[in-house]
């Protein structure tokens, strides 16, 4: 595997033979993974959908993050789905420092450091994130992992919130109204409300025919599914996060995906 270069905003993790296997992208408001392909080549990802335009691919965010009583939303992002959005009053941005990567022959690693910044200017988290891409015979695997520190001058909390957590919305062909199932420890569960898990050795699996996206948390990390599309493996579902002066929280998301048979149409 390599990276490659695009622009300051772009990169691109090939396989050998130049094919793409990631995207990694810079915005103004976050970074995000799009596209996300298969070793045969089809992307799972969806990158801007209709309905939530802020669900960039694969991304992390939060809301409310609250400094100084004030609730921080790091989860939407422009555009907004219209002039009442409910979500779009305080949105801060994920502003990326510094991104440097290193490749061999069957995995690549990119890692960020971005400055999580208020709708004021003030700077609250300092986040370390790596994309870790690995190749198998027939899968790829992408790990995400985020240090979070708080580097701000008060103490910050992350309330408890479904809008969290490293977020992936997926491809259409991977919604309900295209057949697909999800799968929490191989039962068929309901795609349209909060699935939660505590230990890392439950699963969620979104499956289309003999297809299969397989979700795995770290720590106490939980589910939320939406039959749309959305998985989220979320530390802060159910529990408030506080980050005194210089704390750090780090977390971890496995996203493991299996060659598909065919070249669908998304």
């Amino acid at each position: 595997m390599k990276v490659r270069e695009i622009s300051k905003q772009e990169l691109h993790v090939l396989n050998d033979d130049g094919s793409i296997v990631a995207g990694v992208n810079i915005g103004y408001y976050r970074p995000w993974i799009y596209p996300l392909c298969t070793p045969s080549g089809i992307n799972v990802l969806r990158e801007f959908p209709p309905d939530h335009g802020f669900h960039n691919g694969a991304f992390f965010g939060h809301y409310p993050v609250l400094y100084k009583e004030v609730g921080n939303n790091f989860w939407a992002a422009p555009p907004y789905r219209g002039p009442t959005d409910e979500l779009s009053i305080s949105v801060g941005r994920v502003s990326v420092r510094e991104t440097v990567w290193e490749s061999n022959v069957r995995s690549a690693i990119v890692s960020l450091v971005c400055f999580w910044i208020d709708h004021q200017e003030s700077v609250l988290l300092l986040e370390k994130r790596n994309y870790n891409f690995e190749l198998g015979n027939a899968s790829l695997t992408a790990t995400i992992t985020s240090n979070l520190k708080n580097i701000s001058t008060k103490p910050i909390k992350l309330l408890h919130s479904k809008c969290s957590g490293h977020a992936f919305r997926l491809a259409s062909m991977f919604t309900e109204k295209n057949g697909a199932q999800i799968y929490m420890n191989n039962q068929i569960s309901s795609a349209s409300m909060a699935h939660g898990v505590s230990t890392r050795q439950n699963v969620l699996s979104v499956r289309v025919a003999n297809e299969d996206i397989s979700f795995e948390g770290t720590g106490d990390s939980y589910f939320f599914a939406r039959n749309y599309g959305l998985i989220s493996i979320n530390p802060f579902l159910k529990t408030d996060k506080i980050l005194d002066l210089n704390q750090f929280f780090t977390f971890s998301s496995v996203l493991k995906i299996l060659t598909l048979k065919s070249r669908l149409s998304l």
